[in-house]
This record gives C-alpha cells, sequence and structure tokens, in this order.
C-alpha cells in the first residue's frame, strides 16, 4: 500500500510539473554574451551567468500585415 501512495505522489507530482512546462513554453528563453555574441537557449532569466543579458521572445508572434497581390502567373 505504501508503495502505491509514493508512486501515485510521483506520477501526480510528474504530470503537474509537465503541464507547467507545457504552459510556459510559448516563451523562449535565452542568454547573451556581450563580447562575443554567443547566445545560449535556457530554461528561464536566472540561469544567465555573469556578463550575459537575457532576452526573451514568444515561439509565435503576431500576424504580419498581407504583402501586396503579386502578378497573375502564366497560363
Amino acid at each position: 500500500m505504501k508503495k502505491v501512495l509514493i508512486v501515485s505522489g510521483v506520477i501526480c507530482t510528474s504530470l503537474f510539473v509537465m503541464n507547467i512546462q507545457i504552459a510556459v513554453a510559448d516563451v523562449i528563453h535565452a542568454c547573451v554574451h556581450p563580447s562575443n555574441g554567443k547566445v545560449r537557449i535556457v530554461s528561464g532569466p536566472d540561469v544567465c551567468k555573469g556578463p550575459e543579458s537575457h532576452m526573451a521572445w514568444n515561439e509565435e508572434g503576431p500576424q504580419g500585415e498581407q504583402g501586396p497581390q503579386g502578378e497573375q502567373g502564366p497560363q
């Protein structure tokens, strides 16, 4: 019985953590080093080291404006 409770607790905790990660997966976090420009994709802003700057952007941006109509192609 004790093993069942432990396994159930681990499963519930895992599902909870997965839901949190899915909810914030729409934002991409990165650390940028100022002297060499290298970019590291990271899990959040608190992971950046020393002189690195944090950057974040959405996985999917807003819809852009519609471009002009193109010329009609050959028949």
